[in-house]
């Protein structure tokens, strides 16, 4: 039987292996009262993943182990991490995910050991963009909605399972018990919410400590985005087959949805595209990107209900 330490710091990566070597250098170097253990599951990256993590476990003073699967996406990963994980607390970061400051991991464990020790508590950090990046307009709307969610939270207020955020959350080992991620979704987008919504079926807490900074090295394109709305879409139509209220936090008003479609279609999606490319770096401009965004996200999820029939 192998011993329980502290925290295991659970790592999907898929051919990041420039921010994964950031990624692991700042975990490795983080101060806490405890041990740690860092486990990246390399999803089938083609690229020098292994060279980086064998590079990082010369250099780190915490175990690292690495796993290799054939891809199957960042749940499959990080089911494969939870299934070697021997920290009683497992903290879910991204590969493009590097520590504010050295101090981290240690605002999850006190949190977790001293601020909410109930078992059923789950500890959700904050995931900005990574000081140094060109920010633009268009990555600081997302930001507000799209990727992640922070601005109506709270320092030490409780939330819901739609923030059930994998870039920076952690939770008891013991009262995730089984449970996983379901490995039908195979993209970054919704695995996570519905995880959240299981366990707090089961009772989970969800609460919110902006003191766990953590930033988001990934700059974002406009087309690189279209490209994850289709996969977002596509991974909704599967999330409302599981989660019956996900159905009703999309569902609008009629006559709003009517508008919607007749506002964005194949037709006029190319004047949407021009306007948001034009303010992609000039200005946020929340009309252009979310029209550009509900188009893509509604074809991923369209794509995905015709092909479930």
């Amino acid at each position: 039987m192998q011993q329980e330490i502290d925290i295991s710091v659970i790592i999907p990566t898929f051919n990041r292996s420039a921010a994964l070597k950031n990624c692991l250098r700042a975990v490795s170097a983080q101060i806490l009262d405890g041990e740690i253990e860092i486990i990246v599951i390399d999803d089938g990256s083609s690229e020098s993943t292994l060279a980086v993590v064998r590079e990082q476990q010369q250099a780190a003073s915490r175990p690292l182990r690495y796993l290799r699967q054939n891809n199957k996406g960042p749940a499959a990963a990080r089911n494969a991490g939870l299934n070697i994980a021997r920290g009683r607390i497992v903290l879910f970061i991204g590969d493009d995910i590097v520590p504010a400051d050295d101090r981290m991991l240690q605002q999850h464990l006190v949190w977790h050991d001293r601020v909410h020790p109930m078992e059923n508590t789950c500890i959700l950090g904050r995931t900005t963009w990574l000081p140094g990046l060109t920010v633009t307009p268009f990555m600081r709307w997302l930001e507000k909605g799209r990727q992640f969610d922070y601005f109506g939270l709270t320092h030490g207020m409780s939330t819901d399972f739609w923030h059930f955020y994998t870039s920076n959350i952690s939770l008891k080992r013991r009262f995730l018990g089984n449970d996983r991620f379901d490995e039908r979704f195979r993209f970054a987008a919704y695995e996570d919410v519905e995880l959240g919504y299981r366990l707090m079926q089961r009772g989970m807490k969800i609460v919110y400590n902006s003191a766990a900074l953590a930033h988001h090295d990934h700059p974002v394109s406009l087309v690189d985005s279209c490209g994850r709305a289709v996969k977002a879409g596509q991974s909704r139509a599967l999330l409302e087959t599981i989660v019956p209220t996900s159905r009703r936090r999309m569902s609008q008003e009629k006559w709003l949805a009517a508008l919607k479609i007749m506002a964005v279609n194949r037709v006029t999606v190319p004047f949407w595209l021009c306007g948001a490319r034009f303010c992609e770096r000039r200005c946020e401009s929340n009309l252009f990107f979310s029209a550009v965004y509900y188009y893509y996200h509604a074809e991923g999820y369209r794509n995905a209900r015709v092909a479930g029939r």
